[in-house]
């Protein structure tokens, strides 16, 4: 069953991804290096989906990682190409300025 949810997770549009974010629910209760830990995870999960063009599965491996980690602008970066190759352009867009954004912030964060 596991298997088969991977296969047709939920899509959502990516504005609802940073809102779900927001709200509250099970990945909430998790400590911010173990929800990081988490959306890598998906990330690479994702890449190997996209390599094989398995895409839905791969979307929503990354919707779940920017969801756990919205400032993680590689897994922003990555759902914007899939959402490319989906055909799905305007969400592509959006998801490649969220990466951006991600980008700048983290360049502007660190620290010497």
């Amino acid at each position: 069953r596991d298997r088969q949810h991977r296969k047709t997770g939920p899509q959502v549009g990516v504005a609802a991804i940073g809102e779900g974010a927001q709200k509250g629910g099970g990945a909430r209760a998790l400590s911010p290096k173990a929800r990081r830990d988490l959306a890598r995870y998906e990330t690479r999960l994702a890449d190997v989906f996209s390599r094989r063009d398995e895409l839905a599965p791969a979307r929503a491996s990354l919707e779940r990682a920017v969801s756990l980690w919205p400032g993680f602008f590689e897994s922003w970066h990555k759902l914007a190409r899939v959402l490319r190759r989906q055909g799905d352009a305007a969400e592509a867009e959006k998801a490649e300025r969220r990466s951006e954004e991600a980008r700048r912030l983290r360049q502007t964060d660190r620290t010497p």
